[in-house]
């Protein structure tokens, strides 16, 4: 299941992305707002790094998720959710800090 939903994570993040890079290959997309580039970066990054968390805390000789100890693996969970959290709050505030910085400049 989590390899499921970080798998759609990523796709979504990369569908997102699409019209950004298709704008810089002239392909007509619609272009959003600069601002909204690094927020989708970090997404990615904060995704790919609680994957990579969740794959290197599991213990020796479990070969799936689902043979983990169930205390250990609520453990995991916590500590991958906490790192979601935090990254859409990141998101987030780099989103208004873009947002602020855009008004500035105009």
């Amino acid at each position: 299941m989590f390899r499921f939903t970080t798998s759609t994570c990523l796709l979504l993040f990369s569908f997102i992305s699409l019209p950004q890079t298709a704008q810089a290959a002239n392909f007509g997309f619609v272009r959003w707002p600069g601002y909204l580039d690094m927020p989708i970066i970090a997404a990615m990054l904060m995704t790919g790094l609680s994957f990579v968390l969740l794959k290197t805390q599991m213990p020796k000789g479990a070969k799936d998720f689902v043979s983990v100890p169930k205390d250990e693996r609520s453990v995991m969970l916590k500590a991958s959710a906490f790192l979601m959290l935090v990254s859409f709050v990141v998101c987030l505030g780099m989103i208004f800090v873009g947002m602020g910085l855009q008004r500035a400049v105009e």
